[in-house]
């Protein structure tokens, strides 16, 4: 039982890089945004 729940959490992770590299353009776009304000509230803390 103590296998199954990981390789879950694996699964998870695999759809959600497949659609970050399905969308590169968008991915672009919009992480200098987001990674700005998650760069100043890092330094912050």
């Amino acid at each position: 039982m103590f296998e199954i729940h990981p390789v879950k959490k694996v699964s998870v992770v695999i759809p959600v890089y497949n659609e970050q590299e399905s969308l590169p353009e968008i991915n672009q776009a919009h992480h200098p945004q987001p990674v700005n304000r998650w760069g100043k509230s890092m330094r912050s803390c």
